[in-house]
């Protein structure tokens, strides 16, 4: 148990580190800005092929970004609120 306890804690430590290096980050392109909304479905959008709604500021932005179509997430569902 201690021995998979300090594995996984050198490994970590490696891992963390391993990124680091002199004069800091270097950024060669535009920042990443994720937008999450809580219970939307990608396939009732009009940028996704939906035309029952009209979402024009989603779009503004669609239209100067990317469109990534496939996205993986750990849970990828949204409980319900409990009173």
């Amino acid at each position: 148990m201690r021995r998979g306890v300090l594995a996984a804690g050198l490994l970590l430590g490696f891992l963390t580190f391993s990124g680091c290096r002199r004069g800091g980050l270097v950024f060669d392109s535009a920042p990443v800005v994720l937008i999450s909304i809580d219970t939307l479905r990608a396939d009732h959008l009009p940028a996704y092929g939906y035309r029952a709604v009209d979402t024009p500021n989603l779009d503004a932005l669609r239209r100067d970004s990317i469109l990534f179509e496939n996205a993986y997430s750990q849970v990828p569902l949204t409980l319900p609120r409990t009173p």
